[in-house]
């Protein structure tokens, strides 16, 4: 029946009815015989009423409409079978009823929403899903869960799941249980597939640290699965194990370099000896003597390093390495050991970048770092106690786009600006267009966002974008002194298909021109399918003089880049034609920060002294009268900063309107920082580069900020099992007694997450004992 009954024992209250009829015909004599009937009704419905009200009735409608959600697995043990679980998806959707919904989500170490559960079945094109980040880890419980999470509420619900089942993380099966609870059906495609023999490392251990001139062991665990059916004498494996130390290939001898894999887990240990300081990295490679042995060759190396202590190294990093040679020779002079590194070609990671004591960035922009490089090289400050030097230029500090960045954070001085009126201001407007990219608009939003923190809180920001009634500002033009109301606009923002460039453009011309900011510039990003802007809008922009760079973003012959490039070329902007969406980030931060060129001053100015006992100031020949007056070299320019409260500025230019650091320093957390905000040699710094001190100021200068190496006076080894790693501490005095009760603290480096606090337990007597996750491939460091 449509009809049911939640409290039905209320039910009994209609038995109610029959006697009250009959005392009611009583007590109704004095009234017609119509009216008696009428009443008597009445009265027996309201009865009736009230019982079925109490028993909470319930019309029950059928809905036969169904929401199916396949969930792809991505890993990387399934990646051969990305195409065919698109052809199953496919081919199972061809004769849906056309009132069923098909939503798909595909997964790895996270999940992600590709299609919405809609009408019609499965509209992806094949081949077209994106590149799915962090595939060395599945997560099927996340993709079950997201799943859940997008189900309408009116249907009926069905989970299709393509996976091989190998989950490294989350714990699927109670995801299972929560959606059996809620009557969701999981069917499940198995991904089959036979590995026959498999050859994989399962660690390989080197000393933390070490001394130059010692002989290291470096452990190794190779294991080696046999699947076939074939005599004992095969249940091996043979091969080739090279060895490479800091990417040089290790000369072997034979009776080391071939090597035999029984069935189950093989242990080496190879002794190398050290004759250099820094990191030492380890890699071992093993190559089978026929591809039969061995199903899957990714696995088939692993790496480890060792630190050994030595004299200080200073990196300097640099994206003009003939500007800043007489830097180099500088330090050199002074007997300071550098290396020069060319940020355009190669930045080092973590591991690397603890082989410097100090790393000094000479004009280099924010925008050549990754946001995840960012993190790392405050962490390198902050947490490993590495010293960083940032010199002036016209792509440096707020100039190069370092506002809001973790960098900042670090730096004893200010990049915006707030207290100076005269600066002049800037506006940026961005104009959103949905592009075919997957996720298109979560990436236009991010990089979006993006662009607010790199502008100064001077500086105008505004966002326009084509919704369904038509084209309009999402984020109003305004200035950006409140940053999370910005963000939070722009991730309220509906971005659509826009059907020509034209209006959204002339919007951005006509609130342009009624700033007051001196450097305009506008920012596209799109698939280019609309119509080109008239040529009357063009030509209002280059009157205007406002710059308008446009990103392409996309594939194929989805992406139009010929309006895009000529918008660029008429508007003297620049043009991107983008593949990875993960390279935007870095192309915002470099386009937003044309409008920060007021911050460059290219009048030369004498530097004044404003604190002469800096510690900056303390070698030979330089202190005390020697500072003052025309002694110190005329400079050509700065970037404009301001100082932090507890920084210590010893160096400023007087003005007017105040002073600005020209040489600020601190502490920040382990390391110290030091900003100069001029350099720019070949520019600015012809007379200081002349200048009898200018050796002896840098070695002092760096010299200061480089990371203090202290000895390690308890034995430390890590182990790593699934996915804990271990860290163990073992404390004993100099006379080898047990140190017990002590409040180690450490910092773990995560390759992705930064630096994360460490708690170690006691154990054992002098025994302490640490662990954490381990969910992403890379190193993990622990100071």
């Amino acid at each position: 029946m449509p009809v049911s009954f939640e409290k039905p024992e209320w039910l009994w209250l209609a038995l109610i009815v029959p006697p009250l009829v009959i005392f009611s015909i009583r007590s109704l004599t004095g009234l017609g015989p119509v009216r008696r009937l009428i009443a008597l009704v009445v009265r027996s419905l309201v009865v009736l009423a009230v019982a079925v009200i109490l028993a909470e009735v319930q019309r029950v409608r059928r809905n036969e409409n169904l929401t199916v959600m396949f969930l792809m697995d991505r890993s990387l043990s399934v990646r051969d079978y990305a195409d065919a679980q698109e052809a199953y998806t496919e081919a199972v959707c061809r004769n849906i009823p056309p009132h069923d919904n098909v939503g798909v989500i595909d997964f790895a170490r996270q999940a992600y929403l590709e299609q919405l559960p809609m009408r019609g079945g499965y509209y992806l094109e094949r081949g077209r899903l994106p590149e799915i980040p962090n595939p060395e880890r599945t997560d099927v419980a996340a993709a079950v869960r997201l799943a859940m999470a997008m189900f309408p509420h009116d249907t009926a619900k069905r989970i299709v799941l393509m996976s091989d089942g190998n989950d490294n993380m989350g714990d699927l099966l109670a995801e299972a249980r929560r959606a059996s609870a809620d009557g969701v059906v999981i069917d499940v495609v198995p991904l089959w597939y036979r590995l026959r023999n498999e050859v994989y490392f399962d660690k390989m251990v080197a000393p933390a640290t070490a001394e130059s001139g010692e002989i290291v062991p470096i452990r190794m665990n190779i294991h080696f699965s046999f699947s076939g059916v074939a005599r004992d004498a095969n249940r091996r494996a043979t091969g080739r194990l090279d060895i490479y130390h800091n990417q040089v290939k290790v000369p072997l001898p034979p009776e080391l370099a071939r090597v035999t894999l029984d069935s189950g887990n093989n242990s080496f240990v190879l002794k190398l000896p050290i004759h250099t300081d820094g990191v030492q990295r380890f890699e071992a490679r093993f190559v089978p003597d026929s591809p039969d042995m061995d199903t899957t060759p990714d696995n088939n190396r692993a790496t480890a390093f060792s630190f050994v202590s030595g004299k200080g190294k200073v990196a300097i990093m640099t994206m003009n390495p003939a500007h800043d040679q007489v830097l180099i020779d500088a330090l050199k002079s002074e007997n300071v050991k550098t290396a020069l590194l060319d940020v355009s070609q190669d930045i080092p990671d973590f591991a690397g970048m603890l082989d410097y004591a100090a790393v000094i960035l000479a004009n280099v922009p924010a925008n050549v770092f990754t946001d995840d490089q960012q993190r790392m090289l405050a962490s390198y400050v902050e947490d490993a106690g590495g010293g960083l030097i940032m010199t002036g230029g016209d792509e440096s500090f707020g100039a190069g786009g370092w506002i809001g960045t973790p960098v900042a954070d670090v730096l004893p001085v200010e990049l915006e600006i707030k207290h100076k009126r005269v600066i002049p201001r800037g506006a940026l407007v961005l104009i959103m267009h949905s592009c075919e990219l997957p996720r298109g608009n979560m990436w236009g939003k991010l990089v979006a966002k993006k662009s607010v923190d790199t502008i100064s809180s001077r500086d105008y920001i505004g966002a326009l974008a084509y919704a369904a009634g038509g084209e309009s500002w999402e984020v109003p033009l305004q200035l950006a002194t409140n940053k999370t109301a910005i963000k939070n606009m722009i991730d309220r923002m509906a971005i659509g298909d826009m059907p020509d460039f034209d209006a959204t453009m002339r919007l951005a011309l006509t609130s342009l021109e009624q700033t007051d900011a001196a450097q305009k510039h506008v920012i596209i990003i799109s698939d280019g399918d609309a119509q080109p802007p008239s040529g009357a809008v063009i030509d209002g922009f280059v009157k205007a003089k406002i710059t308008c760079s446009t990103i392409a973003i996309g594939y194929g012959i989805h992406v139009q880049e010929k309006t895009l490039r000529n918008i660029a070329q008429k508007t003297g902007g620049r043009f991107y034609p983008v593949r990875n969406p993960r390279t935007l980030p870095q192309i915002f931060v470099k386009e937003s920060k044309v409008i920060r060129r007021p911050l460059l001053i290219d009048d030369p100015f004498q530097p004044q002294v404003a604190y002469a006992l800096s510690d900056l100031f303390s070698f030979s020949g330089v202190a005390g009268d020697t500072l003052e007056g025309p002694s110190i070299p005329t400079l050509g320019g700065l970037v404009l900063t301001s100082s932090k409260p507890l920084a210590i500025t010893p160096l400023v230019r007087a003005t007017t309107d105040g002073q600005d650091p020209v040489l600020a320093h601190w502490q920040r957390g382990l390391g110290r920082v030091v900003a100069f905000t001029s350099g720019y040699w070949p520019v600015w710094g012809t007379q200081w580069t002349s200048w009898p001190q200018f050796a002896k100021f840098w070695a002092q200068t760096v010299r200061w900020t480089m990371r203090q190496e202290a000895p390690a006076n308890f034995d430390t080894y890590t182990t790593v099992q699934g996915n804990r790693g271990r860290v163990v501490v073992e404390a004993l005095d100099k006379n080898a007694d047990y140190l017990n009760f002590l409040n180690l603290q450490a910092k773990l480096i995560h390759p992705t997450k930064g630096a994360i606090d460490m708690q170690f337990t006691q154990t054992g007597p002098g025994h302490y004992e640490a662990h954490f996750d381990v969910d992403h491939s890379g190193q993990y460091i622990a100071n």
